[in-house]
């Protein structure tokens, strides 16, 4: 129990440090008889890179999270293809079994990829939410105020 509260602890400190700095999204991948892992990933949509990617992994309820230098500074896509590679090296008994597929469910995939998927929903929904904000801008415009300065008694 000690362990569990060590790890949320870790892991919200972690979050806490990281919010605001861009979007963050998240991937886990259970090990039955190999580590676990938590990923932690903070991009950047403006410059399309990767801020920065935190990894707790290990048997041990005392791991701490660690960055992944080598993913620093990575456009999204490249992590995504270094993320199906980790994703084929970690879980090569399921992608005998099952090919990647972007659509099949989280707990068949890797924790990079995992991550690098919440942020392109994150990027998609943005997208949705913006079209459906300026087609509602469109379908009812704000009333326009009229400039009352030339009116009668203002004219000089």
């Amino acid at each position: 129990m000690l362990g569990y509260f060590l790890q949320i602890r870790q892991y919200q400190k972690t979050v806490k440090t990281w919010l605001g700095k861009g979007i963050l999204s998240m991937g886990q991948r259970r090990g039955l008889f190999t580590p676990g892992e938590i990923l932690i990933l903070i991009y950047n949509p403006e410059d399309d890179l990767v801020i920065s990617v935190q990894s707790m992994r290990g048997l041990s309820v005392f791991a701490h999270f660690r960055e992944k230098p080598e993913y620093r500074s990575l456009s999204l896509e490249e992590l995504r293809q270094r993320g199906i590679v980790e994703d084929r090296r970690d879980l090569r008994f399921w992608r005998l079994l099952f090919s990647y597929e972007p659509g099949t469910p989280t707990r068949w995939k890797g924790a990079l990829i995992q991550a690098v998927e919440g942020v392109e929903d994150h990027l998609r929904n943005r997208a949705k939410m913006a079209a459906a904000a300026h087609q509602a801008d469109l379908q009812h415009p704000a009333p326009q105020t009229q400039d009352h300065s030339m009116e009668e008694g203002n004219a000089g």
